[in-house]
């Protein structure tokens, strides 16, 4: 069907069906562990909202955010953790809700971690902290970095008992 998509899909609506055609598709290679189709079908369903820039983030806005985070995620999956930093970096800014935004943050810093860029997983555990309203000395070792990761979990656990990490492995 993707191969005749631009013969098939003229209209905005039927771009959009076809966008989120693709986003299902997405979902479940990601649950049968194919997660390069799963990858496929997301760019291609960005391919179609492509075409109205400042409706995605408007008028399809949680689609565009369910893609894009689901995107993010798959990077992380795969191991293109550059890749995924980059998809991920403009969700904390556009969240809707306080749990996105802070799985966002958590999607970063798990990526900056096993991408070896500890510096930038702590400036991103201090923003995690911040929002929760906890201080942080701001020298950090990596030790100390580990540790107060596992305190963010902590905080999170007890503030947001809704949250349920999304498993990266």
């Amino acid at each position: 069907l993707n191969c005749a998509i631009a013969h098939l899909v003229d209209t905005t609506e039927n771009k959009v069906m076809m966008a989120k055609t693709n986003y299902e598709a997405s979902r479940y290679c990601r649950s049968i562990y194919a997660y390069s189709q799963a990858v496929d079908f997301l760019r291609q369903g960005f391919s179609l909202l492509e075409g109205f820039p400042d409706e995605k983030w408007t008028t399809h806005f949680d689609l565009a955010f369910a893609m894009t985070e689901s995107l993010a995620k798959l990077e992380f999956i795969l191991g293109n953790m550059e890749a995924c930093i980059r998809t991920n970096r403009g969700l904390f800014h556009i969240a809707k809700t306080h749990s996105a935004k802070i799985n966002s943050l958590f999607l970063d810093i798990n990526a900056r971690i096993v991408g070896s860029d500890s510096s930038e997983a702590a400036s991103a555990g201090r923003t995690v902290l911040h929002r929760l309203d906890y201080k942080m000395p701001s020298r950090i070792t990596p030790l100390h970095l580990i540790w107060k990761l596992k305190k963010v979990r902590k905080l999170l656990d007890e503030r947001l008992p809704f949250y349920q990490p999304t498993h990266m492995s």
